[in-house]
């Protein structure tokens, strides 16, 4: 074994030591704060043991859910105007809302755009 692997050897082992003095203050310092109850650390990881929800509840909270979302999503479309809940409904391309003239505009801007950085790129 040479000087290098017996120093990381040692390091290792300073370590180890440290962190199970750390993990000892921490659980005293846990136990403390929770006044002493005897408390082990694996019940501690877990305050929620036996608190679980039912399929039921689940599904309750889940139709509720979507009941507030409905309710709110009629609210928004009552908000626009009916021609734009026309378009919506007519439109095939959900969420796309760019016109023809949008994008021939854009077209436009970016050629010119690449032609200036093709004639500096020249220029240079």
């Amino acid at each position: 074994m040479t000087d290098r692997q017996r120093l990381i050897e040692l390091a290792l082992k300073g370590l180890e030591s440290e962190r199970a003095r750390i993990s000892e203050e921490i659980i005293q310092l846990q136990q403390e704060f929770r006044g002493g109850g005897g408390q082990t650390q694996s019940s501690a990881t877990s305050p929620n043991k036996g608190r679980t929800m039912s399929a039921a509840q689940k599904r309750k909270i889940a139709a509720t859910l979507r009941k507030r979302w409905a309710e709110r999503r009629n609210a928004q479309q009552a908000a626009r105007g009916p021609q734009q809940q026309q378009l919506r409904a007519v439109s095939p391309n959900k969420g796309k809302t760019m016109t023809a003239a949008q994008k021939r505009k854009i077209s436009e801007t970016l050629k010119k755009r690449w032609a200036e950085r093709r004639r500096a790129q020249k220029a240079a």
